[in-house]
Order: structure tokens, then C-alpha cells, then sequence
């Protein structure tokens, strides 16, 4: 199996890299949400003198930097893929072959979020310096951090699959998916604002 993934990499690499330009361009896109809700906050948070319920701007952006690297190293988009290889016929080969069509996707996934890391972190570093952010905690949130990601990534791929393959049954997938994936607010979820009972609920409320 190693031998096979070996293989599967080096061909998913060569794939990846005759896309490049794509490959930014989705990594770009998953950064456009978090440095709206940014701009919104530091708007906010200037007009209320410097803070917001004990953020200051520097706080927002170290908490949506956080944000934006957490969901760029979770996310799947299988579900949409799936649904796409189905109707044009693409997974019929996958299934004629000894390997699961699953392994395929989990390269795939793994190869988009490897490429896309430096540059997702080059903007990070941009923003992190423009805003002067200052990072603090203890090492074992660093510790509990890394297998947290590695679980939620999982699990999100998992989930992401599960859907994927009901679309032999039931209405598209995609359209599915895209219905289940409002039905965390993004209130609950942290995206409009940091999960404190300080941050004024209404406020980010609007901005969701």
C-alpha cells in the first residue's frame, strides 16, 4: 500500500502542477471570506476606539488567520467532484481498477492542500505583519492543535464522501451538500466573529 500511495503521489504532483494557476486561485478564494469579515471588524473595532469587547485589530486578524488555516487544512470538496466524475462517466475506470476510488480522492486532497500551503502562508505573513499581530499560548495547545486538525480533516473528508456517494440515489449532490453546509450558522461556526460572549452577538449578526 505505501508502494501504491508512493506512486499515486508522484502522478497526483505532476497533475497538480499543470494546474498551478488554478491551484492559487482556489487557495485565494478560501482567504476572501475571512479578510472580508477582518476589514469589517477593524471598521469596527476603530470606531469604538481601538477594541471590541477586548479584541483589539490585532487580536481579529491573529483570530482570522487562525481561522483561514484551519479551514484551508479541513475542508473536501469530494462531494462535488464525485457527483461531476458520475455524471461524465469518469468513475466507471476507477471502479474497473483493484484500488478503491476512495484513495484516489484522499491523494488528491492531500496534494491541493500541500501546494496551496506555502503560498496560503505567505499571505497569512502578510497580513500577520501588516497588522502587527502577536501570538501567545503554551505548547501544549500547539500539541493538541496538530491532532485536532488531523481528525477534523478527516472527519470532514469522511462526511464530505458520505454525501458524495447518496448521489446514486438521490437529487445532486452538489446541491445537497450546498444546503447542508448553512445549516451551522456561521455565528456558531466563528467565521462573522470570535466564539466570545464579549463580542456583541448583534454586531456579528450583521456581519454573517
Amino acid at each position: 500500500m505505501i508502494r501504491i500511495y508512493r506512486q499515486l503521489l508522484v502522478a497526483q504532483i505532476q497533475a497538480a502542477a499543470q494546474y498551478r494557476i488554478q491551484a492559487v486561485l482556489w487557495m485565494l478564494f478560501s482567504i476572501i471570506r475571512p479578510v472580508i469579515f477582518l476589514a469589517a471588524w477593524t471598521a469596527v473595532s476603530t470606531a469604538q476606539g481601538g477594541s471590541v469587547g477586548g479584541y483589539t485589530t490585532s487580536d481579529f486578524a491573529a483570530y482570522y488567520i487562525a481561522l483561514t488555516i484551519v479551514g484551508h487544512l479541513t475542508t473536501a470538496w469530494n462531494s462535488f467532484e464525485f457527483e461531476f466524475e458520475v455524471r461524465q462517466g469518469k468513475l466507471s475506470p476507477k471502479l474497473l481498477r483493484p484500488l478503491h476510488p476512495l484513495h484516489y480522492s484522499v491523494v488528491e486532497n492531500l496534494i491541493w492542500k500541500v501546494t496551496t500551503f506555502l503560498p496560503l502562508m505567505l499571505v497569512c505573513l502578510v497580513i500577520a505583519l501588516t497588522f502587527q499581530v502577536r501570538w501567545s499560548g503554551e505548547w501544549w495547545h500547539l500539541a493538541l492543535f496538530v491532532p485536532s486538525i488531523v481528525l477534523a480533516a478527516a472527519l470532514s473528508f469522511m462526511i464530505g464522501w458520505v454525501v458524495a456517494t447518496a448521489t446514486f440515489w438521490l437529487d445532486p449532490a452538489r446541491r445537497r451538500h450546498a444546503r447542508a453546509r448553512p445549516a451551522v450558522p456561521r455565528r456558531s461556526g466563528g467565521v462573522a466573529g470570535p466564539l466570545d460572549r464579549r463580542v456583541p452577538v448583534r454586531v456579528a449578526g450583521r456581519l454573517a
